[in-house]
């Protein structure tokens, strides 16, 4: 079968995050890495924990398990299971940023640098990873700190 929204959920970026049980439980900081779309077709970005599961013949990707959190900027919304509006529309070359704020239990996202506001608090995970889902066609370049961010929080 072929594979419609393929997932990544990067192993060893980040895994140091360790459990989150609760505000100040046990790890803290803010998180962050940057992504450019290079297409602007479906695409879903954000962060998974290490139940999190998928099925890209189904079309279930990051933000579609309860264990992941994402935003999609072509639907302009975000995801945990169920959507919500959220954010603007991504052209290609825009940059997401992906934001996690250890110590608040927020997850935000900025697109070319503004702040679209709180996606995601008060979330329980055990050991977070970015992840991505890209729907077939679609193309993106990620930046972990490897190299300056665009736009820094």
């Amino acid at each position: 079968a072929a594979s419609h929204f393929p997932s990544v959920r990067l192993a060893g970026v980040g895994s140091r995050l360790g459990p989150i049980a609760t505000a100040g439980g046990g790890w803290g900081g803010r998180w962050f890495y940057e992504v450019v779309v290079r297409t602007d077709g479906l695409m879903q970005v954000g962060w998974a924990d290490r139940e999190f599961g998928c099925d890209p013949v189904l079309g279930r990707g990051v933000g579609d398990h309860p264990h992941s959190w994402a935003y999609d900027g072509y639907r302009r919304k975000r995801w945990c299971v169920e959507s919500a509006p959220y954010g603007g529309r991504w052209q290609a070359g825009d940059t997401v940023g992906v934001l996690l704020d250890a110590d608040l239990l927020e997850m935000r996202f900025y697109l070319n640098g503004e702040d679209l506001g709180v996606a995601f608090v008060g979330f329980q995970a055990d050991g977070i990873f970015p992840a991505a889902s890209l729907n077939v066609g679609q193309s993106a370049r990620f930046n972990f700190g490897q190299g300056p961010f665009a736009y820094p929080p």
